[in-house]
C-alpha cells in the first residue's frame, strides 16, 4: 500500500474507532439551534438521501463523516455544547489549513486524499441501490452522493488532479453545467447550489442524461412513499440523527428463492416460512433515544417464528434497593404462543420430530405432573434477574398462584422432596426441597464408584422465594430474602430500565449495566485525536483553549447493554452504549464480565454436552452388563458362543432412556443400539449409533464403528 493510501486508512481507523457518540439534546450540552446548524454546516450536515428515496429504491447505504465518526459533529449529547463551540472549529479549521499548506504532507502524497475526508466532505456518504423489478439485481444501479465545500465545479475540478489514483481521474472535467465523468465512464454532477456530488455506476456505463433523470426523481420523491417509510420506520430503531452509520436492503423475491432450497421434508417449514417472509435487512450504528446503539434488525412480517417468539408484554412493576447494578430479563411464551407452538409441532418441524417433541412433554408430564402448556398459564412472561443493593435475585410474573402452590405440593410428593414455608426476620419464605433427579448410572461393580454416586446423589435442588405483588422474587439462600425484605425498596424497575434505553416489550432477551465516565473519557480520546492530528499537518493545537470536563458537568453514569428482540414482524439484536462501542468491553466492568461468561460458556458448554454423550455411553454398557455375563458363562460351559440371548439363559430387555435394543451377534458380539426416535432422551450425536462388545480371551474390547472415539470411555479408547 502507497504512504498516502496507507496515512488516509490510519485516519479513519482512528476516527471509526472512536465511535458515534449520543444523548438527549435537554442534557447538560443541549445547544441552540442556531449553534447546531451552524457547527454542521462547518463539520457535517445529517444525511440527505434518506428523505429521498425513490420508489425503486431496493437498498441504501450510509457511511457517516471522519468528523462524526470522531464524535465532533453535534447530534444530542452532553458534549454537543463543547464541539459546537468556537474553540473547537477553530482549532479544526486551523487544523484543515495546516494539512493544506504542509509541505512534508504534500511531499508525501497524503494531502489530496487528508483533505477530502477532513476538509472537503461535509455530510455523510450516501448511497442508493435502484432497480425497477423491485429486487437487487446486476442491472441494478448505484446512486453516490454527498455533500462537499467545494462551491463550483472549478474547484471540484482542482481537487480531482490532485488524486493519483486511475479510479478517481477524470475523463470529462465538471463542466459548467456542473457535469462530468470519471475516467472508467461513472457520469458525475455537481449541484453548486447545495454543494452535493452525484455519481451514478451501473453494469453499463449511463450518461449524463440517466444521471440527470435519477436525481430529479431524487428530488421529485416524497418521504412518505411506502418503501420510504418502511425504511424510515427501522431507522428510527437504528439511527435517530441522520449522522450515524445505516444500511437496508431489500430481500422482495430473493427470501422465496432462498426458502425453495431448503429442504422442508428434513428440517420442516419454519425455517422456510421465516426465510420466504423475510422483506429487508436493515444494520447500522448511531443515536437512539439519547443512547449509542449498534443494531441488526431482520423484518419478516407475520412470520410463525416471530409469532411464537414475540413477548405480549414486559411489566416489571415491582421495586428494588437504590439504583440496580445490572439487570437481565427473558420473555417466556405466553400459553397462547405454546398452544399455537403445539398445534404446529408437524407442519413446522415434521412428523418425526414433532413426535419426539411430545414424547418430551409427555415425559415431563409423567415425571413433574405437568408441562409446558401448565407453566405457561401460570408463570410469565416477565422472568428478571438483577443484582440491587440487597443482593442478586430472580423474578417471575405469577398469573395463577393457587393453581402453582397446588401443583408444587403435588410435586414434592411425587419426587419425595417438601415444600413449607417458614418465617425469618419478618420474611414470609417459601422453601422447595427435591432431591437428584439425575442419578449417574452406577453397576455396583467398584465400592468407590458406587459410595461416589451416593454422594453426588444426596445433592438435592433447593428453591427459596418471597411474594411481592404479582412477582415472586427468588435467592439462592434464605437469608438473602430476609435482606430484602429489611432493605429499603425505593427504585420502580420499570421506570429505571427507561432511562437504560430500555426496548420495552419487544425485548425477547435483555441486559443493561452502567458504564462510568464514558463521556469524559470520549472527550479527552477526541482530544487526543486532536492533538495527534496537528502533530501530523506540521500545525499547532491549542488544545488548553478547549475546557476541561469537569465544567462541563458531563454525567458519571452511563448505559451498557444488548438486547435480542422480536415482534409479529421484526426479530432484532442490538447493543447500546454512550459514547464507544468499546464500552461495551471496556466500561464498569459489568459487560466484561458478561464476555467473560459467555467466552466461559462457549467452553463449557461444549465439554459439559461432551461429557453427557460419554456417561450415556458409560449407561449402555452397564445396560449390556447382564447379557455380556451371561454370554461368558455360556462360553465356558459349553465352550461355544450361543446363538441368541435367550439361548445364553437371559431374556434381554432395555429400560436404558437411551438405548433401543442391546443383541447379541456372531462370536458372542453384543451390539448396542442408540436410537433417538424411540427414546427422545438419547443425544442427538448417537442417534443410530452402536456401541459393540467383544470377547477376546477372557476380556472384553468395546469399540464403535460410527460413535467418535472422544465419546466412549477410556477402556474403550485403549488399544
Amino acid at each position: 500500500m502507497k504512504p498516502y493510501r496507507l496515512l488516509a486508512a490510519a485516519v479513519l481507523a482512528a476516527t471509526l474507532g472512536l465511535g458515534a457518540c449520543h444523548h438527549d439534546q435537554s442534557a447538560v450540552g443541549a445547544i441552540d439551534d442556531a449553534s447546531l446548524h451552524r457547527a454542521q454546516d462547518a463539520l457535517s450536515q445529517p444525511a440527505w438521501l434518506h428523505d429521498h428515496l425513490p420508489t425503486t429504491t431496493v437498498g441504501y447505504l450510509r457511511i457517516a463523516s471522519p468528523w462524526s465518526l470522531a464524535g465532533a459533529v453535534p447530534n444530542g449529547r452532553p458534549l454537543d455544547a463543547v464541539m459546537a463551540g468556537d474553540a473547537n472549529l477553530k482549532a479544526i479549521a486551523a487544523l484543515r489549513e495546516a494539512i493544506g499548506k504542509d509541505k512534508v504532507l504534500a511531499d508525501a502524497g497524503v494531502t489530496p486524499y487528508l483533505l477530502p475526508l477532513l476538509a472537503d466532505l461535509r455530510s455523510p456518504a450516501e448511497a442508493v441501490l435502484i432497480d425497477p423489478i423491485g429486487t437487487p439485481s446486476p442491472n441494478s444501479q448505484l446512486l453516490l452522493t454527498m455533500r462537499l465545500a467545494q462551491k463550483n465545479a472549478a474547484e471540484l475540478n482542482a481537487r480531482f488532479a490532485q488524486f493519483n489514483v486511475p479510479e478517481l481521474k477524470l475523463a470529462a472535467p465538471l463542466d459548467d453545467h456542473g457535469d462530468g465523468r470519471l475516467s472508467q465512464g461513472t457520469p458525475l454532477h455537481f449541484d453548486a447550489d447545495s454543494g452535493r456530488l452525484f455519481a451514478l455506476v451501473s453494469r453499463q456505463p449511463g450518461d449524463a442524461s440517466q444521471l440527470a433523470g435519477v436525481i430529479a426523481e431524487l428530488k421529485n420523491s416524497k418521504p412518505d412513499s411506502t418503501v420510504a417509510k418502511a425504511i424510515a420506520a427501522q431507522e428510527r430503531q437504528i439511527d435517530q440523527s441522520g449522522q450515524g452509520n445505516f444500511g437496508w436492503i431489500s430481500l422482495h423475491g430473493l427470501g422465496g428463492l432462498a426458502a425453495g432450497a431448503i429442504p422442508s421434508e428434513s428440517v420442516g417449514t419454519l425455517p422456510g416460512d421465516l426465510t420466504a417472509k423475510a422483506e429487508s435487512i436493515a444494520f447500522g450504528s448511531g443515536t437512539v433515544d439519547g443512547h449509542g446503539r449498534i443494531s441488526l434488525i431482520v423484518h419478516a412480517p407475520q412470520a410463525r417464528l416471530l409469532g411464537y417468539l414475540a413477548p405480549k408484554q414486559f411489566a416489571p412493576n415491582f421495586k428494588v434497593a437504590g439504583v440496580p447494578r445490572w439487570v437481565m430479563s427473558f420473555a417466556l411464551p405466553g400459553a397462547e404462543q405454546v398452544k399455537t407452538f403445539e398445534d404446529n409441532l408437524a407442519l413446522d418441524f415434521g412428523a418425526d420430530r414433532a413426535k419426539t417433541l411430545r414424547q418430551a412433554d409427555a415425559t415431563m408430564q409423567q415425571k413433574l405432573g405437568f408441562g409446558l402448556a401448565e407453566l405457561s398459564r401460570w408463570l410469565g412472561p416477565e422472568l428478571i434477574a438483577f443484582q440491587d443493593q440487597a443482593g442478586n435475585y430472580a423474578a417471575v410474573r405469577v398469573s395463577d398462584r393457587k393453581a402453582l402452590y397446588d401443583h408444587l405440593q403435588t410435586l414434592a410428593q411425587r419426587l419425595h422432596g417438601s415444600y413449607r414455608t417458614q418465617s425469618m426476620d419478618g420474611a414470609e419464605i417459601h422453601i422447595l426441597d427435591l432431591p437428584n433427579a439425575a442419578m449417574p448410572s452406577d453397576d455396583g461393580t467398584d465400592p468407590s464408584s458406587h459410595a461416589w454416586t451416593q454422594l453426588f446423589g444426596r445433592l438435592g435442588s433447593h428453591f427459596y422465594w418471597i411474594e411481592d405483588g404479582d412477582f415472586l422474587i427468588f435467592a439462592k439462600v434464605p437469608q438473602a430474602l430476609a435482606d430484602r425484605t429489611a432493605a429499603t425498596l425505593d427504585t420502580p424497575l420499570d421506570a429505571w430500565l427507561k432511562t437504560q434505553g430500555w426496548q420495552g416489550p419487544q425485548n425477547l432477551l435483555g441486559f443493561t449495566t452502567q458504564s462510568l465516565d464514558a463521556q469524559r473519557d470520549a472527550y479527552y480520546t477526541y482530544l487526543q485525536l486532536l492533538q495527534m492530528l496537528g502533530d501530523l499537518s506540521g500545525g499547532s493545537i491549542d488544545l488548553a483553549s478547549l475546557p476541561a470536563a469537569h465544567g462541563l458537568n458531563l454525567p458519571t453514569q452511563g448505559v451498557l447493554g444488548m438486547n435480542m428482540g422480536a415482534t409479529a414482524d421484526d426479530f432484532s439484536l442490538g447493543f447500546s452504549y454512550e459514547q464507544q462501542p468499546t464500552e461495551l468491553f471496556t466500561s464498569g466492568g459489568s459487560m466484561a464480565a458478561v464476555a467473560g461468561v459467555a467466552i466461559a460458556a462457549a467452553v463449557a458448554v461444549p465439554a459439559y454436552q461432551d461429557y453427557t454423550v460419554r456417561s450415556q455411553v458409560s449407561a449402555a454398557m452397564a445396560e449390556a452388563a447382564p447379557l455380556r455375563t451371561a454370554v461368558a458363562m455360556y462360553h465356558e460351559e459349553n465352550g461355544r458362543w450361543p446363538k441368541d440371548a435367550h439361548q445364553a439363559g437371559i431374556d434381554q430387555t432395555t429400560d436404558s432412556p437411551y438405548v433401543d435394543s442391546v443383541t447379541l451377534g456372531a462370536g458372542g458380539e453384543i451390539r448396542v443400539h442408540f436410537s433417538i426416535a424411540a427414546t427422545p432422551a438419547a443425544n442427538p450425536k448417537l442417534d443410530d449409533k452402536t456401541l459393540l462388545l467383544t470377547p477376546q480371551g477372557d476380556n472384553w474390547r468395546c469399540h464403535s464403528d460410527d460413535i467418535d472415539a472422544k465419546y466412549l470411555p477410556a477402556s474403550c479408547q485403549e488399544p
